[in-house]
Protein backbone atom coordinates (compact mmCIF):
# COMPACT_ATOMS: atom_id res chain seq x y z
CA UNK A 1 0.00 0.00 0.00
CA UNK A 2 1.31 3.50 -0.42
CA UNK A 3 -0.68 6.71 0.92
CA UNK A 4 0.26 10.27 0.16
CA UNK A 5 -1.19 13.22 2.60
CA UNK A 6 -0.87 16.97 2.20
CA UNK A 7 -2.59 19.87 3.21
CA UNK A 8 -3.98 22.59 1.29
CA UNK A 9 -5.02 26.62 2.88
CA UNK A 10 -7.27 28.62 0.92
CA UNK A 11 -9.05 31.48 0.77
CA UNK A 12 -11.96 32.93 -1.79
CA UNK A 13 -12.76 36.45 -1.81
CA UNK A 14 -16.02 36.76 -3.76
CA UNK A 15 -19.20 39.27 -4.32
CA UNK A 16 -22.45 38.69 -5.74
CA UNK A 17 -24.94 40.48 -8.37
CA UNK A 18 -28.27 40.75 -9.07
CA UNK A 19 -27.14 40.54 -12.80
CA UNK A 20 -24.78 38.66 -15.01
CA UNK A 21 -21.25 40.52 -15.09
CA UNK A 22 -22.70 43.32 -12.50
CA UNK A 23 -19.54 43.84 -10.59
CA UNK A 24 -19.99 45.54 -7.09
CA UNK A 25 -16.63 45.96 -5.54
CA UNK A 26 -18.08 47.72 -2.02
CA UNK A 27 -19.71 43.80 -1.60
CA UNK A 28 -16.84 42.04 -0.97
CA UNK A 29 -16.92 38.73 1.39
CA UNK A 30 -13.91 36.68 2.21
CA UNK A 31 -13.54 33.17 3.80
CA UNK A 32 -11.14 30.64 4.42
CA UNK A 33 -9.99 27.38 4.80
CA UNK A 34 -7.95 24.33 4.84
CA UNK A 35 -7.97 21.08 3.23
CA UNK A 36 -6.48 17.53 3.64
CA UNK A 37 -5.85 15.09 0.79
CA UNK A 38 -4.90 11.40 1.24
CA UNK A 39 -3.75 9.47 -1.84
CA UNK A 40 -4.29 6.06 -1.94
CA UNK A 41 -1.94 3.48 -4.28
CA UNK A 42 -2.14 6.71 -6.77
CA UNK A 43 -5.72 6.00 -7.77
CA UNK A 44 -7.79 6.91 -4.74
CA UNK A 45 -7.44 10.87 -3.62
CA UNK A 46 -9.71 11.16 -0.82
CA UNK A 47 -9.93 15.14 0.14
CA UNK A 48 -11.63 16.87 3.48
CA UNK A 49 -12.12 20.45 2.88
CA UNK A 50 -13.96 22.68 6.22
CA UNK A 51 -14.10 26.63 5.16
CA UNK A 52 -15.16 29.04 7.26
CA UNK A 53 -16.70 32.97 7.09
CA UNK A 54 -18.18 35.43 9.26
CA UNK A 55 -21.47 34.40 7.62
CA UNK A 56 -21.41 30.40 7.95
CA UNK A 57 -19.15 27.33 7.86
CA UNK A 58 -19.36 24.14 6.10
CA UNK A 59 -17.50 20.60 5.78
CA UNK A 60 -16.51 18.71 2.72
CA UNK A 61 -15.84 15.11 1.86
CA UNK A 62 -15.33 13.87 -1.29
CA UNK A 63 -13.63 10.16 -2.67
CA UNK A 64 -12.21 10.28 -5.93
CA UNK A 65 -11.25 7.19 -7.88
CA UNK A 66 -9.38 7.42 -11.22
CA UNK A 67 -9.02 4.69 -13.80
Amino acid sequence: QHFSLGIVPFVDIGTIGDQIFQINLGGLRASAGLGLRLGWNLSTIITMDYAFSNEDQQFFLNFNNSF
